[in-house]
């Protein structure tokens, strides 16, 4: 995985495998940066009190209708499970450590499997 900054990333011809951005929002970048992207992209993700799991599985939906998102990885294996079940079309019933859902909907479903991670 390679960290950029988001001015590298707007420079770039061709955007990378898979990118982490270390002074902006990458999901916002590589939506705006869709067109360069030609083929397969991960993303790493970091959850916070600012950016809750779900609003990271909403961003992932979205951003895999934009570019063929095929990773994302995050640093929580709590988080990952929760991402992991909102990137379906069912609703979802589940409590961890970080949330509890109960019949929470993220809809539409990515358009191909995007597998979820967590960093070693």
């Amino acid at each position: 995985m390679q960290t950029f900054t988001c001015a590298e990333l707007l420079a770039a011809t061709e955007i990378p495998g898979l990118i982490a951005c270390s002074d902006g929002d990458v999901v916002l970048l590589l939506s705006a940066l869709a067109e360069r992207c030609h083929g397969p992209v991960g993303v790493f993700l970091e959850a916070s009190e600012q950016y809750r799991p779900q609003i990271i599985a909403r961003d992932v939906a979205t951003l895999s209708h934009l570019v063929e998102l095929t990773d994302v990885v995050l640093t929580s294996e709590a988080d990952a499970e929760i991402v992991r079940a909102l990137l379906s079309e069912d609703a979802v019933t589940l409590s961890n450590a970080e949330a509890t859902l109960r019949e929470a909907f993220n809809r539409p479903a990515p358009p191909r499997p995007v597998t979820v991670s967590v960093v070693a």
